[in-house]
């Protein structure tokens, strides 16, 4: 029996200085039949541990994923008929409608979260004095920035107002009776809300 054993014991041996000798990355003891040599757990019966293309080396895990941040959201798209509002004739006072359009204009502002301030500028129609028109642009836009105020969490400090007064017409209404120019000058009597959006 003893002489079985160091015989055994001797051709592990030997096998084992050979696969080093050999300069194999393994360094595992194999038997004389070249089968790697394990303990009762199953482990490998090694010199030393050795590279990551060791038979025998501890399984490396999968390199975690690489996360990448989403791309911010894109700036939503409003248009200039939705962030414009319409007065009467020499008026500053919101209409109903007015009204109605700023309530559906806050809640696609509040729920796009990426409008960080808004300029609110307001038009006056040709008919009457420069300067009375002027000051009911400024009238007109901060009825619209008061209104917004109370409905939207941008500072107003950052809410720009200006009035512009008749001096960005988008009408051709020259040669008509007073009546219809009225009608017909609707279009400049407005207010428009400009948005600075998240960079």
């Amino acid at each position: 029996m003893r002489h079985f054993f160091f015989t055994a014991l001797t051709a592990i041996t030997l096998c084992a200085g050979s696969a080093m000798a050999g300069g194999t990355a393994q360094e595992v003891v194999n038997d004389n039949r070249e089968n790697t040599v394990t303990n009762t757990f199953g482990n490998c019966v090694r010199t030393k541990w050795q590279s990551a293309d060791d038979i025998c080396a501890p399984k490396q895990p999968a390199p975690a994923p690489v996360v990448q941040a989403p791309p911010p959201p894109p700036a939503p798209v409003i248009s200039q008929d939705e962030r414009t509002v319409y007065f009467n004739f020499d008026d500053a006072s919101l209409t109903a409608e007015a009204s109605t359009k700023l309530d559906a204009l806050s809640a696609e502002v509040a729920a796009s979260k990426g409008i960080v301030s808004a300029s609110v500028v307001g038009y006056a129609d040709k008919i009457g004095n420069s300067d009375y028109n002027v000051k009911l642009s400024q009238r007109r836009a901060t009825a619209v920035k008061q209104y917004l105020d109370t409905k939207l969490s941008i500072p107003t400090s950052v809410a720009a107002v200006e009035g512009l007064g008749a001096v960005t017409s988008t009408t051709q209404c020259d040669g008509m009776k007073r009546a219809e120019k009225i009608n017909c000058l609707a279009g400049d009597r407005r207010v428009e809300v400009q948005f600075k959006y998240q960079q």
